[in-house]
């Protein structure tokens, strides 16, 4: 018995042993779960997905692969989610990989949309509000946010200005809704308000030759940005009252979430380079050319031209001030939290250098975001934002770019003795002259400017039950600036700069907000509204300080006070603005099919008079969600259709502060000081208004694979805000006058029509192709002006120069000038022709054959101001943008075309540059095709206009002309204006998110290499650098950023063609 147990035991306790750890080991042991989180409907893989052990803290998310990998036990329950799905629960076994499909839940929040003053989902909105995510950001490369937003919106004409690193750009929601008073929309960050049109902390330094201004928005770290809201009708941008008349954009910035520590670091190398470069004649066509003009003028011959023939290609200016620029960015983040509270930090390091010599950008900028749930009923928060900019602008006394042009190829940048190359000009002073050499004056001019700023917000939210609820939250901005700008002393090839000079200037913006308001949001089986109450109170200053002097003992200065005291011009000032307004907006839907809102602002301003002070800004909205009606319940076919109406009132208080009275100002000329009076009071200045209709469609079909958003739109806005236009006796004209006052001067109507239109053309497991296409039809038109002359005037180069003209009926800021036929062909066509009143038929005192030909509209036989008309409009009559998206396994793919169509463009380079009879200025080579005169019997007299005749009667160009130019052959007139339309590949990105078997190797969570070419090529008909001109007036004019003065090309600087490479990697 005793043996039998024995035996027994000697087979079942190894048995028993070894079952028991088999079973514990299959108990207690923990083993890697890797796989994908994608969405059922499309199978894109959902980046941000959370998972998360069900009972558990211990939570990771997706990454932009929307990979995953999470340690668990054999049992555990994987719990999946992500915002607008259905969560799924999948218990772990022994596998090894857990691929997911999540589907979207119909009956939930679909989609978040912030509206101002809190949130909405999408599909309850009666308002036209267009969103841009955090990832359709990341794959463009852009140093400001804004730059990210072309093409991408319906109804937002977005125009990069310049070239110059950390410039703007022209944003326009709607078209242009005001003329003097501000187009740009109103941009909210985190709850700070940025109002639209305030000065910038550098007092708007002109950033080049591009005439654009420092960009306030450049501080913003695009990194950050984890959603972009566009508002565009009434009914979505009353809730900001006059603040958002032209439009709001709301950017939200990356907030964190409960789970492990999420680190993310992006970090990208790039080069640019100019795409273009204009085509200006070499040595040898230049030498010819003056040769040629020599022949017919009597000039003495230059030497050194005998041989043309001989001679090389000369210096090329263009290639000797562009060059290729490398840029870095690095982002770092980290996030994460608990249940109470979460937290983002965020920190990037921009170095961007410019294509044009002595320009480059620079931005250090750190964001913490940080929320905490202290109690059930208390939630609390900050969202602040640290950055500063240094930068080095091109612009000059000189501009850079237009020196360049007016070189000739026959000097050189540096001679063969090492002395900087010029022309020689013995005795004359850099006042009469343009820059003798442009990269002399890159290294010898100082032209710096630095900001500081740091804004944020803190909030704390009172939860008196799950639907009612009190936010209260206060914001600050503060920016700080200052410019430093030297030009020294100097002697080039007799050119004379006998006096330095020094500015520096430094500014101060600071506003405050406090905003209360009561939000309630309540859903039940049949019935929800949405009510939001509040009231806000806002201030703000700006101060400014400015000083300058001359006859510095030597050209390098440390201290101002170096300079000749008696030379001293100093100046300063301040001014101050505040608003108070009271808010309500009710959201009332039925059945979830129908919705209806109403919004109401209250707003004081302090830019206006007592009695004008306060205003009312109204809007209501309705929308239909047809699909849920019982005639349609059965047509799968559809999953939503959705008809939206809105109408409404918004105002604009956006013009300078104390223009409603007199303002006196104080400043140092020398060794005096005085006061004056700044500016002609106005008491009776009044709100612009703006009365807005919109109507507007949503439908997806086929499970969403096809999704369109149209709208049609009418705005009309009345009492113009513009500075009114006053006789030169009014003393409002020239340099130190008084400015003119501001008034209310007449209308303007916008209207248009704009689409969005998504489509996923194809979606399998491994591979995907969408498709997003967006269009913008906008016609701007003068409905009335008030003032004395019917219309507005848009002047350059000091006023001396008119170049559009906005009448009742046109569009603001249309060009004006002659129509310009050619040039005479020969004496029957000059006889047969209208000509200048006064002028004779001439070959030295006159008009002659080969001189340009204009237009006699009026049929009156004279050529005058009477014959000017409308040559074009700077607006486009359409824009677009198209982007097409690719996925296969780990790869992705995007293709983005940007495109405008019908605007027209004022070629100032060819007025400056296409000119046969100017000095010593850079020549286009179009002009080797000048008008060429020849003799019909060479025996007979070149004055006799019967013997003449041009031998290249298609040319456009003038010929040479033995003294003055009495036919103005260089009046403005459609020989300069050109076409603006463009089509550009805008954006091309390639990326590659690596296995997640290959990336645990390397123990990060996840990384992805990508490669981007920004501006790969452009099609355009326009001859300039570049078609995207913009809006900005050039500081050759002296008026600043107008809107009547837009679409005019100096010498713009070029946008670059970037090509980046990167890796974003996650910890």
């Amino acid at each position: 018995m005793e043996k039998k147990l024995l035996k027994k035991l000697k087979y079942s306790v190894p048995l028993f042993i070894a079952t028991l750890l088999l079973s514990l080991t299959g108990y207690a042991q923990t083993h890697r779960i890797i796989g994908k989180i994608v969405s059922a409907d499309d199978s894109q893989p959902l980046a941000g997905a959370t998972v998360k052990i069900k009972g558990t803290t211990n939570i990771t998310n997706t990454n932009a692969g929307g990979m995953y990998g999470i340690d668990a036990k054999t049992g555990d329950v994987l719990v999946f989610s992500f915002t607008g799905f259905k969560s799924n629960e999948v218990i772990v076994t022994a596998v090894n990989t857990i691929n997911v499909s999540l589907i979207n839940n119909t009956n939930a929040l679909n989609e978040v949309v912030v509206i101002g003053y809190g949130t909405a989902r999408r599909k309850d909105l009666t308002g036209a509000i267009a969103s841009i995510s955090s990832a359709d950001i990341a794959k463009t490369v852009s140093t400001t946010f804004d730059q990210a937003l072309q093409g991408k919106v319906a109804g937002v004409n977005v125009i990069q200005n310049s070239g110059q690193p950390g410039a703007g750009v022209s944003i326009q929601v709607r078209g242009l809704g005001s003329i003097n008073a501000g187009v740009d929309p109103l941009y909210v960050i985190d709850g700070v308000i940025i109002p639209p049109g305030q000065p910038s902390s550098t007092g708007g330094v002109y950033m080049g030759n591009s005439g654009t201004r420092d960009n306030p928005l450049s501080t913003i770290n695009p990194n950050d940005i984890a959603s972009i809201d566009v508002l565009k009708d009434a009914s979505a941008i009353a809730i900001y009252g006059s603040q958002g008349s032209n439009g709001v954009v709301i950017i939200t910035t990356k907030r964190g979430k409960a789970g492990a520590p999420k680190i993310s670091f992006d970090n990208y190398y790039g080069v640019q380079q100019v795409p273009k470069y204009l085509p200006m004649m070499d040595l040898q066509q230049y030498a010819t050319f003056l040769n040629a003009r020599a022949t017919v003028t009597g000039a003495t011959p230059n030497p050194d031209f005998v041989n043309p023939q001989y001679l090389g290609t000369g210096t090329d200016w263009q290639r000797a001030i562009f060059k290729n620029a490398g840029m870095y960015n690095a982002n770092l983040s980290v996030s994460g939290g608990d249940d109470r509270t979460t937290y983002y930090i965020g920190g990037s390091y921009l170095n961007q250098d410019g294509t044009v010599l002595s320009s480059n950008f620079k931005r250090t900028a750190l964001k913490i975001n940080l929320d905490n749930k202290t109690t059930n009923w208390l939630k609390i928060g900050t969202s602040l934002t640290f950055s500063g900019i240094k930068e080095n602008v091109n612009a000059s006394v000189y501009d850079l770019i237009n020196a360049t042009l007016n070189l000739p190829p026959n000097v050189a940048p540096v001679n063969p003795d090492g002395s900087i190359g010029a022309i020689p000009t013995p005795g004359q002073t850099v006042a009469n002259t343009y820059n003798p050499n442009p990269i002399a004056a890159a290294a010898m001019n100082t032209n710096k400017v630095q900001r500081s700023q740091a804004y944020g917000n803190f909030y704390g939210d009172i939860i008196f039950t799950k639907d009612l609820k009190l936010h209260n939250e206060v914001t600050g901005n503060f920016d700080y600036g200052n410019v430093n700008q030297f030009y020294p002393t100097f002697t080039i090839n007799g050119i004379l700069n006998p006096v330095n000079s020094a500015a520096v200037s430094a500014t101060n913006n600071k506003s405050f907000t406090v905003r209360n308001y009561f939000s309630y949001d309540h859903y039940a089986a049949n019935y929800s509204i949405n009510a939001t109450a509040g009231h806000e109170a806002s201030s703000g200053t700006y101060t400014y300080l400015s000083g300058g002097r001359t006859g510095f003992f030597a050209n390098n200065p440390q201290d101002l006070s170096l300079g000749n005291a008696s030379t001293a011009s100093n100046s300063g000032g301040a001014s101050n603005y505040s608003n108070e307004s009271y808010l309500a907006r009710v959201t009332a839907g039925y059945l979830y099919k129908y919705n209806l809102t109403a919004t109401y602002r209250k707003d004081g301003n302090s830019n206006f008079a007592d009695g004008k002070r306060w205003v009312g800004t109204y809007a209501f909205g309705g929308s239909w969600n047809a699909e849920k009606e019982n005639f349609l319940k059965d047509v799968k076919a559809i999953d939503q259709l959705k008809l939206r109406l809105s109408y409404g009132l918004t105002n604009n208080a956006n013009l300078p502060a104390y223009t409603y009275g007199s303002s006196i100002a104080t400043g140092t000329v020398g060794l005096g000081q005085g006061a004056y009076v700044l500016n002609i009071a106005n008491p009776n200045v009044q709100w612009e208004t703006s009365k807005s209709l919109d109507a507007g469609l949503d439908i997806s079909f086929l499970k969403n694979r096809i999704q369109l958003t149209a709208d049609v739109y009418n705005r009309k806005t009345n009492n113009l805000l513009l500075q009114i236009p006053l006789p030169g006796y009014a003393g409002t004209n020239g340099s130190g006058s008084l400015s003119a006052p501001w008034g209310n001067i007449g209308s303007i109507q916008n209207k248009g029509f704009e689409f969005t239109l998504n489509t996923r053309n194809i979606q399998t497991n491994a591979f995907s192709w969408n498709t997003a296409l967006t269009f913008s039809l906008n016609r701007n038109k003068i409905l009335s002006l008030n003032n004395a002359s019917g219309a507005l005037y848009g002047k350059i180069n000091n006023a001396s120069v008119l170049v559009t003209r906005t009448a009742v009926g046109s569009s603001i800021g249309d060009f004006y000038g002659y129509v310009a036929q050619g040039v005479f062909k020969n004496a029957a066509d000059l006889k047969s022709s209208a000509l200048p009143a006064g002028s004779i038929i001439d070959y030295t005192q006159g008009i002659w054959v080969g001189d340009t030909k204009y237009k006699d509209l009026n049929k009156d036989g004279v050529i005058d101001a009477n014959d000017m008309t409308n040559l074009g409009s700077p607006l486009p009559k359409f824009t677009y943008g198209i982007n097409n998206s690719f996925s296969y396994k780990g790869f992705d793919m995007t293709v983005f075309f940007t495109g405008s169509y019908g605007n027209k463009i004022l070629n100032y380079n060819k007025v400056l540059h296409e000119d046969p009879n100017s000095g010593t200025t850079g020549y286009f080579s179009s002009l080797t095709n000048y008008a060429k005169v020849a003799l019909t019997d060479a025996s007979g007299s070149n004055t006799d206009v019967n013997n003449v005749y041009v031998t290249n009667p298609g040319t456009s160009v003038p010929g040479f002309r033995v003294s003055g130019d009495p036919n103005q052959n260089y009046r403005i007139s459609s020989r300069f204006i050109e076409s603006g339309s463009y089509l550009r590949l805008k954006n091309l990105a390639i990326g590659y998110n690596l296995p997640t078997s290959v990336v645990a190797k390397l123990h990060v969570h996840s990384l992805r290499v990508y490669s981007n070419i920004q501006n790969l090529f452009t099609i355009t008909k326009y001859t300039g650098y570049d078609p995207e001109v913009g809006t900005n007036v050039p500081n050759q004019s002296g008026q600043g950023t107008n809107a009547l003065t837009s679409g005019i090309d100096w010498g713009r600087y070029p946008t670059p063609r970037i090509y980046t490479f990167g890796f974003n990697v996650g910890l």
